[in-house]
């Protein structure tokens, strides 16, 4: 058996294939890059993303925390979940929320309770105007459902914290984002 048999077996979804590749040869599961940790992610594909990782080379906290990116591609709830234990918010990596935000109301709900991923959407303020990374987010996504859903969790959380604003709208701070 060869990296490609490998492969096809995680392109295909054949678990039985996988488990058998995985059990009596002695092809690396990190094969080419984690592949196929990659494309299992992508392919939201549970099964076979416990099976890869239950061999200790298959690194999922790799650099960039790709598979944990592609999982939330995949849109597959379970597996945003399952691999969120595994995600390492010290390594720089493309922003998570950004991803969840342009899928899925329900991923971008666990990423924005996960207390381990708040620095990555940390709101600073200039001037009364908010600023951060989470400001890209909001002007990024097309859905008015999860861009209110990111102002009324983290933004308004913030202005009523730290400025105090008894009287400010969402829709107001959601111009003063737009127009910046």
């Amino acid at each position: 058996m060869s990296g490609k048999s490998l492969k096809k077996a995680i392109d295909t979804k054949n678990h039985y294939k996988l488990r058998l590749i995985l059990l009596t040869s002695n092809i690396n599961p990190s094969y080419d890059n984690d592949y196929c940790l990659n494309q299992a992610c992508y392919n939201g594909d549970i099964e076979s993303v416990n099976l890869l990782i239950s061999y200790s080379n298959v690194n999922v906290k790799k650099e960039n925390n790709l598979p944990f990116i592609l999982a939330i591609q995949s849109g597959n709830i379970d597996l945003v979940m399952m691999l969120l234990k595994y995600v390492d918010p010290s390594i720089p990596f493309y922003n998570p929320l950004y991803e969840a935000a342009k899928h899925s109301l329900e991923i971008v709900k666990i990423l924005l309770d996960h207390p381990a991923l708040l620095e990555i959407y940390n709101v600073k303020f200039r001037n009364g105007i908010p600023r951060g990374p989470i400001l890209g987010i909001i002007r990024a996504t097309t859905s008015e459902l999860i861009r209110s859903y990111i102002i009324n969790k983290v933004l308004m959380k913030y202005y009523y914290f730290k400025n105090c604003v008894k009287n400010i709208l969402p829709s107001e701070i959601i111009n003063l984002i737009l127009e910046q």
